[in-house]
């Protein structure tokens, strides 16, 4: 739907609604929370959410659609019916245009997919919870299972002292060594009798499955599915996290590198989606390979990407603008049949007083300073800057 409001390209239309017919977001909702027995207050949530969002898009779609350069056999029957106000048909085809871009580049719009990623995370987290309760539940029935062989034990020693050696080793040791590893949640080891092989089966079969379960659940929350690395939400969060801690230790050692990949538009319309989505994640990859293990790299929204580098200060800047020019010169002279792309960068150093909000605004406005002088490069802010231009 951005795509459609920025450019008009009616095609971005019926793709979104070729999308919807085959599931589009409403499958990836019931396909997540169909673990739970019941319906959920965080999935009743998520589609109200998704509905808002839905409705944001209509809205635009049909503000633009609204300005004339369609005939009514290219617009979707649901944009058709979707009902503008009269202030709204009221409005010239600028006015028209620009309220769409509103609406779906706006923070209301922003805020909806926000808040859905945030109940997913809610949802992973009491599925994880749930999976614990399964554990103490095993654990209790385990520990009730110990008192009665430790009862029938205590009878078999009255019998004969082998006896209680046998049933010491082949029982009672294993059953304490699996409570111990079910409390640390450790995988059972397979010995002893067939019922305790059996157990161990069972237990970390349902232990297995629960922690993949939950596992793939928080990296569908926190990843970018095209590029796999981290998205704009986990970034956030992972940085604010630092800043706050380096807040805390009175140490301000970090950078923030804002990234968007110049005349990405030209490529998608020049070679198709397809060879567009292939270049990000070739740039997603260069990133990872440039930057240390330890830096986090994030695909945050787009054509754009943000690199968060730690322990670094402003007194080593000149490593940002080497590491823009290695990656510049590697996609602009490819070697793998791809188009030659550049890209352009701002960046800023943490400073004393510096929220998220701060810092990435410094760095944008870094970004649209080299968009504006010839991208393909990188400009740094930094205090030293600030205090030139007072």
């Amino acid at each position: 739907v951005q795509h459609f409001v920025v450019t008009g390209d009616i095609e971005y239309v019926q793709k979104y609604f070729e999308e919807k017919e085959n599931g589009g977001r409403e499958f990836f909702i019931k396909n997540l929370f169909e673990q739970e027995i019941q319906k959920s207050e965080s999935m009743d949530s998520v589609i109200t959410e998704s509905d808002y969002l839905m409705d944001y898009e209509y809205h635009a779609m049909k503000l633009v659609t609204e300005t004339g350069q369609f005939g009514k056999e290219d617009i979707p029957d649901e944009v058709l019916k979707y009902s503008l106000s009269e202030e709204e048909l009221g409005y010239s085809e600028e006015e028209k245009k620009a309220e769409a871009c509103k609406l779906v580049f706006g923070e209301g719009y922003q805020a909806h997919k926000e808040k859905i990623d945030s109940l997913i995370i809610k949802f992973t987290d009491k599925l994880m919870e749930d999976s614990q309760k399964q554990n103490n539940i095993v654990r209790d029935k385990m520990r009730i299972l110990i008192i009665h062989q430790l009862v029938f034990v205590v009878v078999l020693i009255l019998v004969v002292a082998v006896t209680f050696w046998i049933l010491h080793t082949q029982v009672v040791a294993i059953l304490l060594k699996y409570v111990k590893d079910i409390t640390q949640n450790r995988p059972l080891e397979r010995k002893g009798v067939f019922e305790f092989r059996y157990l161990a089966d069972t237990y970390n079969e349902v232990n297995k499955r629960n922690s993949t379960e939950a596992k793939l659940l928080k990296r569908k929350a926190e990843y970018d599915s095209l590029t796999n690395i981290i998205n704009r939400g986990t970034f956030e969060h992972r940085v604010i996290e630092i800043m706050q801690r380096q807040k805390r230790e009175n140490k301000y050692a970090g950078s923030f590198i804002l990234i968007d990949v110049d005349n990405f538009k030209n490529i998608n319309d020049a070679y198709g989606h397809e060879m567009g989505d292939r270049l990000l994640r070739k740039i997603a990859d260069r990133l990872n390979r440039t930057f240390r293990t330890t830096d986090l790299v994030s695909r945050f929204g787009g054509e754009e990407f943000a690199v968060w580098i730690s322990e670094l200060n402003v007194n080593q800047k000149d490593i940002i603008v080497k590491k823009i020019e290695w990656i510049n010169q590697e996609l602009l002279h490819p070697d793998d049949n791809m188009p030659a792309v550049s890209v352009s960068a701002g960046a800023a150093f943490m400073e004393k007083g510096d929220e998220f909000i701060s810092i990435y605004k410094k760095a944008d406005e870094m970004l649209y300073h080299v968009k504006r002088n010839g991208r393909c490069g990188c400009a740094v802010h930094s205090v030293e800057e600030d205090n030139a231009e007072k």
